[in-house]
């Protein structure tokens, strides 16, 4: 087969013209944001998680009154998610900070600044600390943790921190489609004190169901499953929502989960963050 050519003749006036286009935009940005507080469970009282840029710290407020410093426990991290805690106050966090995003999520066994046993309360913040570039087409998949708590819902003091709740999260972001989507896996019920499997307390994975991603890099969606697979334990569609956060494509991505749970008539609440890249 002949190779073809195509000659072009063009007039002496385009030719003088030059001619211009509009160039071609290929990404989209979005701001750094506020501190996000989503969907934060309570019984009678709020957990603020925020970070102190200025301290470099995690604060954790509830009625105005500030916790004691929690300590970094490193040999009971899930991943990226540094686990703090004093045991002696029954107060508990997991944090992450990146240079383009920070997340924690915090339970405490009692009001912070009150002894144990005047309920318990749980809190969750993350936000994104730079502009994040995406493109306008393709995709990303992040893979990294999950972490969070597991807390009985009954009236004043006999609320209770049951479980700490580790697991792997995945997460798949369409940039053409604007949708995110994806899993908790691997998921493990953990004693919040020393950090033990309990394996008399398995628990299903999460499907993270299609949520759109808006023009601020930021999506909300439903999440499914989750339950305690033990006879009794059933538990009701929940919800997460995140940001994605990076100069150079979407680096990574972090957010929140919040699930309800039911043991027969007690209401149990699931609160937790992720981190993924």
């Amino acid at each position: 087969m002949k190779n073809a050519v195509l000659v072009l003749f063009l007039s002496p006036a385009l030719a003088a013209c030059g001619g211009s286009s509009t160039p071609v935009e290929t990404t989209r940005t979005a701001p750094a944001t506020a501190a996000i507080n989503p969907m934060t469970p309570t019984v009678t009282n709020t957990v603020a998680v925020n970070y102190d840029t200025a301290t470099s710290m995690f604060a954790f407020t509830a009625n105005t009154v500030a916790a004691t410093e929690l300590a970094e426990e490193p040999g009971r991290n899930n991943g990226r998610l540094l686990s703090f805690a004093d045991p002696g106050a029954d107060e508990y966090a997991f944090a992450y900070q990146s240079g383009n995003s920070i997340a924690a999520v915090m339970a405490t066994q009692g009001n912070i600044g009150q002894p144990s046993g005047t309920g318990a309360y749980g809190g969750l913040t993350y936000r994104r600390t730079g502009a994040a570039t995406v493109p306008l087409t393709g995709s990303a998949t992040y893979t990294g943790d999950y972490a969070g708590y597991l807390r009985r819902d009954l009236t004043g003091p006999n609320d209770d921190i049951l479980y700490r709740v580790n697991g792997d999260v995945s997460l798949t972001a369409g940039f053409a489609s604007n949708l995110v989507n994806g899993t908790i896996t691997n998921r493990e019920m953990r004693n919040r004190i020393n950090n033990t499997i309990v394996a008399a307390v398995p628990v299903a994975d999460v499907t993270l169901q299609n949520a759109n991603l808006d023009n601020n890099l930021a999506f909300s969606g439903n999440a499914t499953g989750g339950e305690v697979t033990v006879a009794g334990w059933t538990a009701s569609p929940g919800i997460y929502s995140g940001v994605i956060a990076g100069p150079d494509g979407a680096n990574e991505t972090v957010g929140a989960v919040a699930i309800n749970h039911l043991n027969g008539a007690i209401a149990h609440t699931e609160i937790g963050i992720f981190s993924a890249n």
